[in-house]
């Protein structure tokens, strides 16, 4: 089982309201509050034609594809309402909402209706600030729905082999179940500059301070040593190189030690940035701040 403190794993009933409320208080206690939301509960019955389709199969698809979803939307807007940066919704829709295709008629009339409250929450909860959106996928191939058997079924259907079928889009990409879940983050998360400062930047901090700690001292030791060399820096400007040209002489090594001070602070600096660069390395490091 999955466990971190940003994680809460609840199992919920979403065709009943008290299964609802019981979930919503238990995620509101554990996280303080309800930011976004994503509804993804939904079914894709058997294929049948509408001849063939009973009122007893037609109301389960609707139950829990679009009744769940308004008994969930209604209980979370107080919650989304009185959200810090504002609520968010994001709604998993279906490519059948604009396309779709015989023997998925309770399926797809269920999401065409969830498609048509989302515009009316829109203009409903507008003036709160809640940003709702909906995305619309077509063929996700990772999902349960998608057997060997129905997948064969379907590229045949077209005339495709299985794998031509799996990429039959502008993109010519398979389109999998992370691809839906990173468009849905993009459209609950903030604005670019919120998300650079809270979560990119705290990423690859570390190794910024890693690539420094590392460049910086050979960028001293060659300054050094081209001043030492004459190429560099020369006086009257003072240089860890020029000052320690003094040092190559064979009278000074005799009788004027203390010209060898340079040296020591040249090697006491190099070391000194370098535990300093691994200490901020390590203090920027989210991932050691995890493991503690």
């Amino acid at each position: 089982t999955y466990k971190h403190k940003n994680y809460l794993g609840l199992i919920c009933d979403v065709t009943d309201e008290e299964a609802i409320e019981v979930m919503l208080e238990k995620s509101v206690c554990h996280f303080g509050g309800l930011d976004m939301i994503v509804l993804n509960a939904g079914i894709f019955p058997e294929a049948r034609m509408v001849s063939q389709l009973s009122m007893k199969e037609w109301n389960k698809v609707f139950s829990i594809n679009l009744d769940s979803n308004l008994s969930l939307l209604r209980e979370v807007y107080p919650l989304l309402k009185v959200a810090p940066n504002k609520g968010r919704v994001v709604i998993i829709g279906s490519k059948n909402v604009a396309a779709p295709g015989p023997g998925a008629a309770s399926y797809s009339a269920s999401k065409a209706a969830l498609n048509q409250l989302m515009r009316v929450l829109s203009m409903e909860w507008g003036s709160d600030g809640i940003r709702l959106n909906t995305l619309h996928p077509n063929a996700v191939f990772d999902t349960g729905i998608w057997t060997d058997e129905v997948l064969k079924s379907r590229a045949e259907h077209y005339g495709l082999t299985i794998e031509s079928y799996k990429t039959n889009n502008l993109l010519g990409v398979e389109v999998n179940s992370t691809d839906v879940s990173e468009l849905a983050a993009e459209l609950c998360g903030a604005k670019p500059g919120h998300v650079i400062r809270r979560h990119l930047l705290p990423s690859f901090t570390s190794y910024i301070i890693v690539d420094v700690m590392i460049t910086f001292p050979y960028v001293v030791r060659s300054e050094t040593a081209l001043s030492f060399i004459g190429l560099g820096l020369t006086d009257p400007v003072n240089s860890l190189g020029s000052l320690m040209q003094n040092v190559s002489k064979a009278d000074v090594l005799l009788n004027y030690q203390w010209y060898l001070i340079p040296v020591i602070f040249f090697i006491a600096f190099v070391l000194a940035f370098v535990f300093v660069g691994d200490g901020l390395r390590d203090a920027a490091d989210p991932y050691s701040q995890t493991k503690k």
